[in-house]
């Protein structure tokens, strides 16, 4: 089994093999040998005027797996699982900034054998990013990231369970400050944040401090935070996309928190996808080991614009 020290050094190095590829090619775009930097005291290139103004884009997708059985001799168990995505997103590019926001809407259940429905996903994503679009190799950034879930989280033990997370409960908010710098491809970024962490019925253990007699139901955290983002086409029908985002609330490297989501989508038809997705996070507050989250599935997709 992977070791926390052991994941959270490959994190780390994963990203600064990602924001130092990002930044190489981009000085490379814009040395004199490269013909793409301007002369000293001239602006940049101003960008095709078709190529500013809003842009938005959303994508449904819903995977179902069924298993049945009927005087089967081998054995078996009847199970159906179903799982919804929805990603969406706005890009407003005007000369001066860039302003993109991108929303990722996730929920699943699953049921085996006599057993009732148990939730298999549940997220809901919001991020929001507002980059200038100054004459630097890196640009200026200010951000905004909530996160949380839609309907009640269970820990299941034989036939009893127990609640232990529901919307706003917790409830992330991350606010940021930085620099970045990238392409298409490659984008990275580093800044100050502060990282908000709310609840109601469930304080235990997202924001109680377990040193203090009073029971906290929210935690401010002021930090550091990066995140790189990569999204490459290998062909024409297959994207890989990833995400590594960490914050630091600059106190002791276990109080790290780091999120890294990859995804390989391959679009066999022209409503089919065939997709395999693997999130691995680690939050001291929430446990001492890493999590993984892993899911492949095929199913229907849809570009709604």
């Amino acid at each position: 089994m992977i070791s926390q020290k052991v994941l959270w050094h490959g994190m780390m190095a994963m990203h600064i093999l990602l924001a130092t590829t990002a930044f190489a090619e981009e000085t490379v775009a814009l040395s004199p040998d490269a013909g793409a930097a301007p002369p000293a005291g001239e602006a940049l290139p101003a960008k095709d005027a078709a190529a500013y103004g809003m842009k938005p884009t959303a994508v449904a997708n819903i995977n179902i797996t069924q298993n049945a059985f009927s005087n089967w001799a081998a054995g078996g168990t009847d199970s159906l699982s179903w799982q919804a995505n929805v990603m969406m997103g706005l890009t407003d590019m005007q000369e001066a900034f860039t302003w993109a926001t991108t929303g990722k809407f996730v929920y699943g259940q699953a049921k085996v054998g006599d057993m009732d429905y148990r939730k298999s996903a549940d997220e809901i994503r919001l991020e929001s990013v507002l980059t200038y679009s100054l004459p630097w190799i890196v640009k200026p950034y200010a951000a905004i990231l909530g996160q949380t879930q839609f309907a009640e989280g269970y820990q299941y033990a034989d036939e009893a369970r127990t609640a232990i997370s529901n919307f706003m409960d917790p409830g992330y908010l991350t606010e940021s400050l930085g620099v970045g710098y990238g392409d298409e491809e490659i984008k990275t970024r580093l800044g100050f944040a502060v990282k908000e962490t709310y609840t109601r019925d469930h304080p235990v253990p997202y924001t109680d401090d377990p040193k203090t007699a009073e029971i906290e139901r929210s935690k401010v955290e002021p930090g550091l935070e990066s995140v790189t983002d990569i999204k490459l086409a290998l062909s024409e029908l297959l994207v890989f996309t990833s995400q590594l985002n960490i914050f630091s609330n600059t106190k002791t490297m276990a109080e790290v928190v780091a999120r890294w989501e990859n995804m390989l989508n391959a679009n066999v038809a022209k409503y089919i996808t065939v997709s395999f997705h693997l999130i691995l996070y680690y939050d001291k507050t929430q446990s001492s080991r890493r999590q993984l989250n892993q899911t492949m599935a095929a199913g229907l997709t849809y570009t709604l614009f």
